[in-house]
């Protein structure tokens, strides 16, 4: 491992030889950042040093334009030790939950396999005694993933790509891994798992189990913690985590099956963290602005670019994201060196607290542009004309999604006819990343499609998420499109700011009245029709005494809607059945409104 002064030294040297600094900047970001640093976890103390050598990098290409925000969650710092894990004389691989304590087991005996978590609920005096003392595996955690053959190693296809662009339907699903959410959704169902986790754990403390073993759902030894709802703590900071370890697929069913025959067990179980220090800590995102060459265009709305720095707890995060971060280092590097041809201001987000419920971005999104689910409008804000996320991994960047709206695909469509390297605009839409909560806010955010290769399939979230040393090449590839994308846009970026068709409040003052009686026990509710493009969650009702409403401006024509109640979409029920429309493009079901 190199030491940060020959790191530094390196950069020192490397800044001498301009044409390849960028090139070479990343070999060394890469050796740092990713095999030497290592985890990055959020609030870990490699994320800030993670956050450090970023800031070194840019002071030592003189950018000054950075800054650092802070915000606070309910996370520790957390690093994982040694943990390991004998069944039957063999080491079975095996990776901690995050905040797993420190404990030793030996020749433990006592085992017990969980088919359900309801079980814990009201447990007979029987089922009590089997649990006391067990080392319980939760059976409910063991299904196996089917991935298809290519096992993430593969690109998407031109066909695959073309078919895409040529579907209007921004909730049809041709490309991409992200099911469709509102943003409202995420963020509960990140709540309702963190609180039905940490209610499960309590029951089984109460109970006296020692520790809970968990299956990964990939064969081989390969081992996914896929489960970043858990890792914020509970509001009673002083709680103390049961062992939680998760094993590969194929182990745990080994000792499943040998617990349910009855067989005797012995297993030794061993955790070990370096640090794990449960206090409330500050966490932070880094932010660099670029500004043009030319004073003139410095006060436009700027173009914010995002990626995220932190990764999951096991693995270094190479892939999800730290591809795309070296990506934004080196377009820092080079729109600072060359910012002759821009005609916007351009400003690149490193977030922090990305998977535990973008965090980092909540915080700036409130901060500079408003509350995300209230009308305040933030003290320090910030004149953002669109946001672009690259947040898909480690393959090249292949096109972009524009989320149902038709002006802005028309604009990207008109940059990419000119980028040699081929550019696929398509109106579908992805969620659960960044860019979300901007189009929440009705600023025109839009995410990057990327090929899978050595990502979703295999090593997303991992304890193989590493660097590929031969993927480093897409890095540099992305860069370089990015900054041939922001120039293109030039003036154009302006024109975005007519596309905010997003409403982040319910829409109470239109002149068309949408009303839904009933369905109070439900969490949320939107109208989606032709006037909006279709887009699930452009338009939230409000909720009222014995329903929803919303009202929206709308021009003199004919309209077709439906509603979506909690992610499903159902006809008005105040319109007889043999009224209802379809549009003969796939919607049915539908009621039809006039304006006059």
């Amino acid at each position: 491992m190199r030491s940060r002064i020959g790191i530094v030294a390196m950069l020192l040297t490397i800044i001498s030889t301009a044409q390849s600094y960028a090139v070479e900047t990343s070999l060394a970001c890469k050796e740092e950042l990713f095999f030497s640093i290592g985890h990055r976890f959020h609030g870990s103390e490699n994320y800030y040093n993670s956050l450090d050598f970023i800031k070194q990098c840019f002071e030592a290409e003189g950018i000054e334009g950075y800054w650092v925000e802070s915000f606070t969650t309910k996370l520790g710092n957390w690093e994982k030790g040694e943990t390991y894990l004998t069944f039957k004389g063999n080491t079975v691989p095996v990776e901690p939950y995050p905040y797993t304590p420190n404990f030793h087991l030996l020749n433990h005996e006592k085992f017990y396999v969980l088919d359900s978590a309801s079980q814990l609920d009201q447990p007979s005096v029987e089922l009590s005694e089997k649990l006391h003392g067990s080392i319980v595996l939760l059976a409910n955690t063991h299904r196996e993933q089917k991935y298809p053959q290519v096992e993430g190693e593969g690109k998407l296809t031109n066909e695959t790509l073309a078919l895409a662009a040529l579907n209007t339907d921004p909730n049809n699903r041709l490309i991409g891994y992200h099911s469709r959410r509102s943003l409202r959704s995420v963020l509960r169902l990140r709540r309702e798992a963190r609180e039905e986790f940490e209610r499960f754990q309590k029951l089984a403390k109460s109970l006296g189990i020692v520790a809970l073993i968990q299956s990964s759902n990939i064969n081989g030894d390969v081992i996914r913690v896929d489960e970043s709802n858990f890792v914020a703590l509970p509001d009673d900071s002083s709680f103390k985590r049961l062992p939680v370890l998760v094993v590969p697929h194929s182990h745990f069913a080994l000792m499943k099956s040998d617990i349910e025959q009855g067989k005797m067990l012995t297993a030794n179980l061993s955790s070990k963290s370096e640090k794990a220090n449960l206090e409330i800590e500050p966490n932070y995102s880094l932010l660099v602005r670029i500004d043009p060459k030319q004073a003139k265009y410095k006060q436009e709305p700027a173009i914010l670019v995002g990626a995220h720095l932190d990764s999951w707890s096991v693995g270094q995060g190479a892939t999800d994201n730290g591809l795309s971060v070296i990506s934004l280092m080196n377009l820092a590097i080079t729109l600072n060196r060359n910012n002759a041809d821009l005609r916007q201001p351009i400003i690149l987000a490193f977030w922090g607290g990305h998977e535990v419920g973008f965090e980092g971005s909540k915080s700036f999104v409130e901060r500079h542009i408003g509350q995300l689910f209230g009308k305040s409008k933030a003290e320090k804000q910030l004149n953002i004309a669109l946001y672009l996320n690259l947040d898909n991994g480690a393959g090249k960047i292949r096109g972009i999604y524009t989320n149902g709206n038709k002006q802005a695909a028309e604009i990207f469509k008109a940059i990419s006819n000119d980028i040699p390297k081929g550019f696929v605009v398509t109106e579908q839409s992805v969620d659960q990343t960044e860019h979300i909560l901007f189009e929440h806010m009705g600023i025109p955010a839009f995410q990057f499609i990327q090929d899978p290769e050595k990502y979703i399939h295999l090593t997303h979230h991992t304890n193989y998420d590493v660097l590929s040393p031969e993927l480093l090449q897409n890095s540099i590839y992305n860069q370089e499109l990015l900054q041939t994308i922001l120039i293109k846009l030039g003036d154009k970026a302006k024109d975005f700011s007519t596309l905010k068709h997003k409403y982040n409040y319910p829409p109470l003052t239109g002149n068309v009245n949408f009303t839904l009686r009933g369905y109070t026990e439900v969490n949320e509710v939107y109208v989606v029709g032709d006037f909006n493009n279709w887009d699930m969650f452009g338009i939230p009702l409000k909720r009222g005494e014995g329903g929803w409403e919303a009202r929206i401006k709308l021009p003199q024509g004919r309209y077709l809607y439906k509603f979506i109640v909690d992610g499903r979409w159902i006809a008005d029920p105040q319109t007889d059945l043999n009224n209802l429309y379809s549009d003969g493009k796939g919607h049915s079901g539908l009621t039809e409104i006039i304006v006059r």
